[in-house]
């Protein structure tokens, strides 16, 4: 039996039917024609293995790198500064975006660059405001607002959601440092662990969290299954 999950939130923003399928050895078809009988139009398979029958939906694929706080501290994280929640920036918005530059969303071809920029806009708007994060950290120099990251937390581990740091100012160590300052507001509120998730393919990414200390836990293969 294919297990469906209806995914409210994702439908609503799309205005279609968007639901997560768990893993399943039938084929593309059989999982169209359930789909199809519950008006879901897009559906999200994570696996730990290849598909090969749905190789085809294929998007990419997801890591998940942890680390046990605190972090041990390699540069020293000036300029780090917390946002307001009233801040609201143009700034910010394209950090959000640029961060989703791997993004399953991003790799979509049936999904519009616009909708995909709006998706990233709405997460940096609603982290600022606390609603899916408890703080949010920027590097700024000369008011200008070089990177960002959000904090989130469940239990004895906290979450890193989006991290930035804008084109012009890569390579200057300012990603360890937002690293770093959201491991120690982390271990301020007496964290245990943190969790960070990214594509496989976002090389830069899976480079900064190994310099950080984070260990690879799990990786996933991506799949959007679209029924016409």
């Amino acid at each position: 039996m294919l297990e469906i999950e209806s995914l409210e939130w994702d439908s609503d923003f799309f205005s279609f039917g968007v639901a997560k399928l768990k893993p399943t050895s039938e084929g593309g078809f059989d999982i169209k024609k359930a789909l199809q009988q519950r008006s879901i139009k897009l559906a999200y398979i994570e696996s730990h293995q290849l598909l090969p029958q749905l190789e085809n939906f294929l998007i990419g694929g997801k890591v998940k790198y942890s680390a046990t706080l605190p972090l041990k501290k390699n540069s020293i994280c000036k300029d780090i500064v917390s946002i307001s929640p009233s801040e609201s920036s143009e700034e910010l918005e394209s950090l959000a975006i640029q961060s989703g530059q791997f993004s399953r969303f991003n790799r979509d071809p049936n999904i519009a660059r616009e909708k995909f920029e709006e998706l990233y806009r709405c997460w940096i708007t609603r982290s600022i405001r606390r609603e899916i994060a408890f703080e949010n950290l920027a590097s700024k120099s000369d008011d200008k607002i070089r990177g960002m990251i959000t904090l989130a937390k469940h239990g004895d581990r906290g979450r890193i959601g989006l991290i930035a740091v804008d084109h012009k100012y890569r390579g200057h160590g300012i990603g360890k440092m937002l690293i770093e300052g959201a491991a120690q507001k982390f271990t301020e509120e007496n964290l245990k662990y943190v969790d960070v998730y990214t594509q496989c393919e976002n090389v830069g990414a899976c480079k900064l969290y190994n310099s950080c200390g984070f260990k690879v836990i799990e990786k996933y293969y991506i799949y959007h299954i679209w029924v016409n």
